[in-house]
């Protein structure tokens, strides 16, 4: 009778099954980083596009009279620009968004236009504005 000799796992086995854990981790590692990133566009965008929708609301009643200029969300910057304080970010239903972050409205255009002033990177670009992120999707 013939005993095997077993000496377990080989040193290069193990080496081997290490670099294939690390890869797996690398790939896995990035891929939640893209993830996450597209996440936090994507709600950096809804978050403007809630706050264009509510102020788009506001002037059509500014246009039949229902509002003045007053009742306008923003505190009016030189440049035409409204800026949103943190309770009016509140009230359109964006509370998680930082008004820190620079959230303005300008109702002066043909449409109301939106611009996030701290800007996201996106395919490698940093984008401000609600009609850069909308891309030629929704234009």
């Amino acid at each position: 009778m013939s005993i095997k000799n077993n000496r377990g796992i080989t040193m290069i086995a193990l080496v081997v099954t290490i670099i294939l854990l690390i890869i797996l981790a690398g790939i896995s590692i990035s891929v939640g980083i893209d993830i996450s990133q597209e996440a936090q566009f994507d709600n950096i965008q809804t978050y403007l596009l809630l706050i264009q929708t509510k102020c788009e609301q506001l002037v059509n009643d500014k246009v039949i009279g229902n509002i003045d200029e007053s009742g306008l969300y923003g505190e009016k910057q030189s440049d035409g620009w409204y800026k949103l304080s943190q309770g009016e970010l509140n009230d359109i239903g964006v509370e998680k968004a930082k008004a820190s972050d620079g959230y303005y409205v300008n109702y002066d255009s043909d449409e109301v236009q939106v611009k996030y002033e701290k800007g996201i990177e996106h395919d490698g670009q940093v984008l401000h504005y609600l009609s850069e992120m909308l891309g030629d999707s929704e234009q």
